[in-house]
Formats: structure tokens, sequence, C-alpha cells
């Protein structure tokens, strides 16, 4: 079902339902992979759901989060993913407490340019670059997502804040 969802809505509107059941489809394979060392707890607010989202979008931030943030550390690997509602925008955190992102990725993609630049380094900072410009381009607004990072045990923080949108 993963994989189907992926061919199916890469680049496609979906919905928040759907790009949550897409994570937990992913989590049970990288559970199953990794022998359940990968825990993550949900906080959602059931009355998003049915919002309107971009799709492929929320999947990637948790592989991100597990490939760079939590891969290869020793401790208990956790993913916080959380949906609430501020006002008329939706709010969508993803944390992790993993390794944290480098300073110099973190202000590569604040600064707006694409991933830390060498050849060699790990792609961190690539897939939170596109997922950003995919939300600027779906939802049309500039601030969309922020990211903050504490280094070891304490991880990385991205926060994606836009309007709720449902269909017509």
């Amino acid at each position: 079902s993963f994989f189907r969802y992926r061919l199916k809505k890469n680049g496609e509107e979906s919905t928040l339902r759907e790009e949550i059941g897409l994570i937990d489809s992913y989590m049970y394979i990288m559970n199953v992979r990794y022998s359940n060392e990968i825990h993550l707890e949900k906080d959602i607010d059931p009355e998003l759901l049915d919002m309107v989202f971009p799709g492929m979008v929320l999947q990637p931030v948790i592989e991100n989060a597990l490939h760079h943030g939590l891969g290869g550390v020793e401790w208990e690997k956790k993913i916080w993913f959380f949906v609430g509602r501020e006002e008329d925008r939706a709010v969508i955190c993803i944390r992790d407490n993993g390794v944290g992102i480098e300073r110099e990725a973190l202000e590569a993609l604040r600064s707006k340019r694409e991933g830390t630049g060498s050849k060699g380094d790990s792609g961190n900072g690539v897939g939170l670059y596109n997922v950003r410009e995919r939300l600027r381009l779906y939802f049309q607004m500039d601030d969309v997502m922020t990211v903050e990072s504490g280094g070891p045990g304490t991880g990385t923080l991205v926060r994606i804040e836009v309007p709720v949108l449902r269909r017509q």
C-alpha cells in the first residue's frame, strides 16, 4: 500500500488523513526492518484529517528524521508527530530525539539554498528543502515551514504552518 500510494499521489492533491496513512505504512515497514526500534507518538486533531494537502510531503520529513537524525544513534529512537490548529491554520510538528542537523546544513536551509552544497555529504537538508518548496508552491505562501535543531539527544523539530483548506 505504501508503494502504491507513492506512485498514485506523488505531486497530486491528497488529504491529511491519506498522508498520515502513508506515514503509518512507512513506519510499519521501518519497524519490521529495524526490529521495532523506532517509536512514533502521534497527537492529531481529528477535525483536520480531511483538509486538503499536497501528496507525499509529510512522509519525506519522517524519512529524513529516521535516516539522518536517528540513524546510528545508541539511545531509544523517538519521533513525535503533532497536528493541531492555531486560529485558521493547521500546525504540523515532526520532532525526533536524534543527532540534530549540522549548523551549516541548517543555515543553508534557512537561507533558501538547496542542501549543504558538497557532493559527498549525507544529503541532510535537501529533502527538507524540497518539502518546503512544495508546500510554498501548493499554498502560495513563503512562511510555511521552520526547522530547529538542538543537537544530539534533542534532535530536530520541523514545524509546518499552513491554511486549513477543504475540498470544494
